[in-house]
């Protein structure tokens, strides 16, 4: 059987002789789910609009809620939070041109200090993001 035919969804309670295993295991959750729980690693992904936020949101003026959400979910990280979107999506057969999540664009815009490595389609891994500063970073120190 294939990985997604094993993989089930947990509502996060069982027999304690699984707590080792879920310790060393990926949980996938929704963020609704996610709320008071707190995890050493946490990666949010598809941080697009039309997605978080969705698109009804700003029809239906739930704009905040979605926010709220997207809160919940960056302040469950302990550690290392990772979040993700991509830049295109398939959609009816067609690929669809993606933009970041306006949430994504306000953290990015208050995220101070050496952790924040920007991302995207063009630098997936956020490597060149890290060259540049790692440069900037040495030619600061080299004039003192």
């Amino acid at each position: 059987n294939g990985f997604l035919d094993r993989l089930t969804l947990t509502a996060g309670d069982g027999p304690e002789a699984e707590d080792a295993k879920r310790r060393q295991a990926v949980t996938l959750m929704t963020l609704h789910a996610s709320k008071g729980l707190e995890f050493p690693r946490v990666f949010l992904v598809g941080l697009e609009e039309n997605l978080l936020p969705h698109r009804r949101s700003a029809v239906e003026d739930t704009i905040e809620e979605e926010r709220r959400l997207a809160y919940v979910g960056i302040t469950r990280a302990q550690k290392c939070l990772r979040m993700s979107w991509c830049g295109e999506r398939a959609r009816g057969g067609q690929m669809i041109k993606r933009h970041p999540s306006r949430f994504l664009l306000e953290v990015q815009g208050k995220q101070a200090g050496e952790d924040w490595i920007p991302a995207g389609p063009d630098d997936p891994t956020g490597n060149k993001a890290k060259k540049k500063r790692k440069s900037a970073k040495r030619a600061r120190r080299a004039r003192g």
